[in-house]
């Protein structure tokens, strides 16, 4: 039996392809709400999208440094996976920008985003002490850090899924090791290929950006 198309990977491909050099298919993809919502952010941010006739979509991304300033402010709707990972590379841009939701998305707490990439180096602010959205955004160069399980006591798994995924897909760091301490792991791991480079994957390990060869 075929497969369903999988909204975790929906959104996840489209924003890899979206920081990546030239044409990207993807097949199988999840034309709902969230990850359109997605789609719509990188088409704002100049990344070209469109659908073949069989339901394909094509994005074609210019690479990290084609990302342009958005016109307007991003609208992730009611995706907290749209507004997570797109944190982690808006914070690492050279621009400023802009993001938020729906009443309910702005209303879920977002300092799972702002606190690890304020320790990068990242500017943000928003609601409530920059804990809730419209999160601003004027991105720049981001250090690497180093995530243990003590940082996310205040946080329940799912967060710690979450801060996860979106820290690990800020692409402003230059250099230098990000490092995810053993219990942390999850379903986060294709995030590190968000580092610069290409990352060399250990589990539980760290995460170490390098020249792509």
């Amino acid at each position: 039996l075929p497969c369903p198309p999988d909204k975790s990977l929906s959104h996840r491909a489209a924003l890899f392809a979206g920081m990546a050099h030239g044409t990207s298919r993807i097949r199988h993809f999840l034309r709902g709400e969230d990850c359109l919502n997605t789609v719509a952010c990188l088409q704002a941010m100049g990344v070209a999208a469109s659908w073949e006739p069989d339901g394909t979509l094509l994005i074609t991304g210019k690479g990290l440094e084609g990302l342009q300033e958005p016109a307007d402010v991003l609208q992730a709707g009611n995706s907290g996976t749209t507004m997570r990972l797109l944190a982690g590379v808006l914070a690492g841009r050279p621009f400023y920008s802009v993001i938020t939701g729906d009443g309910s998305l702005r209303g879920r707490p977002m300092g799972r985003v702002g606190d690890p990439l304020a320790r990068m180096g990242a500017r943000i602010w928003g609601r409530g002490g920059n804990k809730l959205a419209p999160l601003a955004f004027q991105g720049g160069e981001l250090k690497a850090i180093r995530l243990t399980p003590a940082d996310w006591r205040r946080f329940d798994e799912m967060y710690q899924r979450a801060g996860t995924s979106y820290s690990l897909y800020q692409n402003g760091v230059p250099s230098g090791t990000v490092q995810v301490k053993r219990g942390m792991w999850s379903d986060t791991a294709d995030a590190l290929y968000a580092l610069p480079g290409c990352a060399t994957l250990t589990p539980m390990a760290s995460v170490r950006d390098r020249k792509s060869t």
